[in-house]
């Protein structure tokens, strides 16, 4: 998969409805492309606080043959762990694919510590075929769909400002989205709690990690386990039948 890339130098932070973020320094920036892959990978304030966030492992995503490592950035955005919350909140309610390779917009800052332009932030932009609308009334049979991700790829990172895997073409899902007219595109609504995987996820399979990350659309199973319930909700909702 070639990844089309636009390179901005830009001193502003991204606004759009998936990508709003806590202000951020150029220590902050260079401290997160140096600190080890998984820290900060914690549960959300508004979910379950009982549980703890699996962080010895690193996270590593495959993309072009090449492996990059995961770094998480925080990000504030609101998350849906109960279903008629999210459905209400959704705008458009889809069943679809990935029909090209994503372009992604990365946004840079200096960084007085590398002695160079660093990534702050940035954005993923794809073509998604619908293939059945559940909510709402989209204008075409395709629509834009963008997720807050981009590739370094001098540095091998996958630096991602939210919980979802990167936008595979062939990849089918379901999501729950809001539109944003100014960039005139969607965004899943409520980050990873708007996009569910378009195939039977076997909760007792899921607690012995058989999916990959591919396959759920998140880094970790354990993130899956927590709207699990909302899965099948959404299934049993908008009566999906998966073969």
């Amino acid at each position: 998969m070639k990844r089309r890339i636009i390179a901005l130098l830009l001193f502003c932070f991204i606004g759009l409805i998936g990508c709003g973020r806590k202000e951020t320094t150029p220590s902050d920036i260079a401290s997160s492309l140096t600190k080890s892959p998984t820290e900060g990978l914690t549960p959300t304030e508004n979910a379950p606080t009982e549980e703890v966030y699996p962080t010895q492992t690193p996270l590593i995503w495959r993309s072009d043959d090449r492996d990059y490592t995961v770094v998480r950035n925080d990000a504030d955005k609101a998350l849906y762990f109960d279903f008629e919350t999210l459905n209400q909140a959704a705008e458009l309610v889809v069943i679809g694919s990935f029909s090209d390779d994503a372009t992604q917009v990365v946004k840079t800052t200096y960084s007085e510590e590398f002695g160079k332009d660093v990534i702050y932030n940035g954005v993923s932009t794809n073509t998604f075929i619908i293939d059945r609308v559940l909510k709402g009334a989209p204008e075409g049979e395709t629509i834009r769909i963008s997720q807050c991700y981009v590739f370094d790829e001098e540095f091998g990172q996958l630096i991602s400002f939210g919980d979802m895997t990167p936008m595979e073409k062939g990849s089918k899902w379901i999501y729950f989205l809001i539109y944003d007219p100014q960039e005139q595109v969607y965004y899943a609504a409520g980050d990873y709690t708007g996009r569910y995987p378009y195939r039977n996820i076997v909760l007792s399979e899921l607690e012995k990690e058989s999916y990959t990350p591919a396959e759920i659309g998140l880094f970790s199973p354990y993130m899956f386990a927590r709207i699990y319930t909302v899965y099948q909700k959404v299934l049993e909702f908008y009566q999906i039948v998966i073969e």
